[in-house]
C-alpha cells in the first residue's frame, strides 16, 4: 500500500525542485514558514486522494510547495508526506525547516503525523475558518433568523478576538446566554466539545502568525482550481502524475500564484 505513495512524492518533488529554489531565499537561515494542507478526490479512477501542501510566506502569497498522491488517508501516509516536504527543503537549502503554524481540517491523521514528524512537532496548529463556518452553517439552517444571526455574530466575536483574555471572556458570556434557549442545547454541545475544547479549537486571528495573510486555507482555492484545470475528470495513475507535474510547471512560472494560469487546460 505505500508503494504508490513513494513513487508520486519522488515525481512531484523532483518537477517542483527549480520552483521552490526561487522561492526560498538563500540564507543559512532555518526556514520558517506557515504550512497549510488539504486533501482533495475524484481526480483518481482508482479513488486515491490527492494532498496539496503549500506555504504562505511573508508577502501574503500562497506558494504551491508539492503534491502528493496517496493510497490511503492515515497516520502514516500523512508522515511521509510531511516527512517528504522536509526532506526536499533540507536538499535545496542544506538547512532544516520549522513550520510555524499547520493549517488544516479537523482530521485526526494528519494532526498526529505532524506530531510525529521533525520540524513540524514544535508548530501550532491552526483550524481553517472556513470549515469551521461550513460545519456551522450545516447544524443551524433549520434554525429561526434571530437564534443563526446571534450565533455567526458571537463566531465572528470570537474569530476576532485580539488576545486570549478578550476570547475567554466573549466565550463565556455567550455561552452563559445560549443556555437560556432549550432548543439550542444540542447545537451548545456540539460547539464547545468540537469547536472550542477539542484539539481543533484554534481558528482564531490571534494565532495567525504575524506577518501572514489569513486564517482560511488557501489549499481550498487550489484544489478548487485544480479541478478545473482537470476538467473534474477521473484519471488513471500515469496521467494524472502527468498532469500534476504540469499543474506544478504553471505554478512555477506565476510568481504571483494567480489561478488564471489554470484556466486553459492543453487539450488531451
Amino acid at each position: 500500500m505505500t508503494s504508490p505513495v513513494n513513487v508520486s512524492i519522488q515525481l512531484i518533488c523532483n518537477r517542483i525542485r527549480l520552483s521552490f529554489l526561487a522561492l526560498i531565499v538563500s540564507s543559512s537561515a532555518p526556514v520558517q514558514c506557515s504550512i497549510s494542507r488539504h486533501a482533495t478526490f475524484k481526480l483518481s479512477d482508482l479513488g486515491h486522494p490527492v494532498i496539496t501542501c503549500g506555504y504562505t510566506d511573508h508577502a501574503r502569497q500562497y506558494q504551491v510547495a508539492a503534491i502528493f498522491v496517496v493510497s490511503r488517508r492515515t497516520n502514516h501516509e500523512y508522515k511521509e508526506c510531511f516527512w517528504s516536504l522536509s526532506k526536499l527543503v533540507y536538499n535545496i537549502r542544506g538547512v532544516s525547516k520549522q513550520a510555524t503554524t499547520v493549517m488544516g481540517d479537523a482530521e485526526d491523521a494528519p494532526y498526529i503525523a505532524i506530531q510525529n514528524t521533525p520540524g513540524f512537532s514544535q508548530s501550532t496548529m491552526q483550524m481553517c475558518f472556513f470549515h469551521v463556518i461550513y460545519n456551522v452553517r450545516k447544524r443551524i439552517e433549520h434554525f429561526p433568523v434571530d437564534d443563526s444571526m446571534v450565533i455567526m455574530r458571537f463566531i465572528m466575536d470570537i474569530h476576532l478576538s485580539g488576545n486570549l483574555r478578550e476570547f475567554e471572556q466573549v466565550r463565556d458570556r455567550e455561552l452563559y446566554r445560549w443556555k437560556d434557549r432549550a432548543h439550542l442545547t444540542k447545537f451548545i454541545v456540539y460547539f464547545e466539545q468540537q469547536l472550542l475544547q477539542d484539539r481543533y479549537w484554534k481558528w482564531q486571528i490571534l494565532y495567525s502568525p504575524g506577518g501572514f495573510a489569513t486564517t482560511n486555507n488557501p489549499c481550498e482555492n487550489l484544489n478548487a482550481v485544480m479541478k478545473l484545470f482537470l476538467q473534474r475528470r477521473w484519471y488513471h495513475m500515469r496521467r494524472l502524475l502527468l498532469k500534476l507535474c504540469v499543474v506544478l510547471e504553471l505554478s512555477s512560472l506565476s510568481s504571483q500564484q494567480r489561478p488564471i494560469i489554470f484556466l486553459f487546460p492543453p487539450p488531451i
